[in-house]
């Protein structure tokens, strides 16, 4: 299960560019409100307010502690056998209760999903002061899940089973408070509930909180190192929280204060993709896609993206249709790849709606072009902190589509999105400082980037870099690794290095 949909802004995967252009077509940068259709997330996935899944035969997220199992006289009842978990519940021990809840939520051959006694049995183990019950009733009335939605009654459920000092309620009540469940959104609200769910030794709440310290938002300082912290306790915690193990994977892929190790990354990915964290196959979709820590893999990239969008998780399908639209581990089919990033921008991924923006820009898939409204979908994203989108909306300020040209403002976007890693954007910039537009030109500052964008696993980047490599201009001449660049992005179907290739006569 993805603990919660749209966790704020988290960063996925860096996208990279084919060529120099406004769209970077590759593994997303991900901002969990993608996280469940969003996040940014991190934004994630299946439903994000769906009940836990259950641990082979035995709903493991929701069973008492044993000091409680010894209190009540419970056994843990199992998904096999819900007639267990009705008769206990009905001699009032909570906690079959809630494992009914869960079971009813979920449905089965045995017990046909039914929403109604899936709140019933939530609310009759939260009125009996079972806390957990608490945090599912809060979890069902904020989707009006079996009853009639009402945020305020769902915030409320939350405070109540925080208070009561139960971490997950606490990990909730912060959720609410970022993203305004019940009321205004308040970040230091947010940042105190998810501190105290951490206290209580909640890897969900350490997760969360460590992806505010990661982005800076909501009064948090940015404190990447406080971040990997928090995440590297959420993985290796007792419960291995897969989300954890998820983030803490991009820490390693992109070296945020630690050492970059791109394998280590993978096998974050694959840990939290087989314990079923469904953002976490995407990710491992996007390594398999772009030979990050392992060999490439299109096969098996198409396979965990459509695994990803066959559970509704949006990122994944924003993935899906890259690969339809590119003919990446499928026939190319563009009205198709159209329709996903549609689909997947509607439940409000940003990287889908990065990709719809660029369909806009240059009318593809049997949709006329309308830079006015990849403008729109650009700075959309943008306003929520997803870098290409910044760099999207930076070229096209550069060039003066749908907007007034400035390249001094494209600049300011390609600059803080290149610092957050962006290799497109790096590309970006450097060749405003290699060519002298919008700035003083400045070759050893341009190619010095484009060595940065090319270490991101951006194509372009790297061909860039080839280029001055092979010329001497910016850094050290070098015309064999020059023209090696060159001629791998003109493989590679540039069509900027193949015309420098042709240019430097490179055989």
């Amino acid at each position: 299960m993805n603990d919660f949909a749209s966790l704020s802004p988290l960063p996925r995967r860096l996208l990279v560019s084919a060529t120099r252009t406004a769209l970077v077509v590759g593994p997303a940068f991900a901002f969990a409100v993608a996280c469940g259709g969003s996040g940014a997330g991190p934004a994630a996935v299946t439903d994000p307010h769906a009940a836990p899944p259950p641990s082979g035969s035995v709903v493991s997220n929701v069973a008492p502690t044993a000091s409680a199992s010894a209190k009540t006289g419970f056994t843990q009842c199992v998904a096999e056998q819900p007639e267990s978990c009705v008769s206990q519940c009905e001699k009032n021990y909570l906690e079959a209760c809630v494992i009914l809840g869960v079971l009813y939520e979920q449905g089965s051959e045995k017990l046909p999903r039914d929403e109604a006694k899936a709140f019933g049995a939530f609310k009759k183990a939260c009125d009996g002061g079972n806390t957990r019950g608490c945090v599912d009733v809060g979890r069902t009335y904020e989707i009006g899940l079996g009853t009639t939605k009402d945020e305020a009654k769902a915030l409320e459920s939350f405070k109540k089973a925080c208070d009561a000092k139960d971490a997950y309620g606490c990990a909730h009540l912060g959720h609410a408070y970022e993203t305004g469940v019940g009321g205004p959104k308040d970040g230091p609200k947010a940042v105190a509930a998810y501190t105290q769910s951490c206290d209580l030794q909640d890897a969900r709440g350490c997760t969360h909180l460590g992806a505010l310290y990661e982005s800076g938002r909501d009064g948090m300082p940015r404190d990447e190192a406080k971040a990997l912290e928090l995440y590297t306790k959420g993985c290796n915690d007792k419960v291995k929280n897969p989300f954890a193990c998820a983030h803490l994977g991009e820490m390693y892929e992109h070296g945020k204060s630690v050492g970059r190790d791109e394998t280590k990354a993978r096998g974050y990915y694959e840990e939290a993709c087989t314990r079923g964290e469904i953002y976490a196959c995407t990710r491992l979709g996007e390594a398999n896609e772009w030979g990050v820590g392992g060999p490439k893999d299109d096969a098996k990239a198409f396979a965990l993206y459509q695994k990803g969008c066959d559970r509704k998780n949006a990122l994944a399908c924003a993935q899906l249709g890259h690969m339809y639209e590119h003919g990446k581990g499928t026939a190319v089919d563009e009205p198709k790849a159209v329709s996903l990033y549609k689909q997947a921008c509607e439940s409000h991924d940003l990287t889908a709606c990065v990709h719809l923006g660029h369909v806009y820009e240059h009318g593809k898939g049997g949709v006329a072009a309308d830079e006015k409204k990849a403008v729109e979908l650009y700075q959309q994203a943008c306003d929520h902190h997803y870098q290409p989108g910044c760099n999207g909306l930076g070229y096209l300020y550069e060039h003066g589509r749908g907007v007034k040209q400035d390249p001094k403002k494209a600049m300011e976007l390609y600059v803080g999105a290149c610092e957050r890693g962006l290799g497109a954007a790096c590309l970006n910039e450097g060749h405003l400082f290699f060519e002298g537009v919008g700035t003083k030109k400045d070759e050893a500052k341009g190619a010095s980037l484009f060595k940065k964008s090319c270490e991101e696993h951006d194509a372009a980047g790297c061909a860039h870099f080839g280029y001055a490599q092979a010329t001497g201009k910016g850094t050290t001449k070098d015309a064999k690794a020059g023209a090696d660049a060159l001629k791998k992005g003109c493989d590679a179907k540039d069509a900027w290095a193949c015309e420098k290739v042709k240019e430097l006569k490179i055989k």
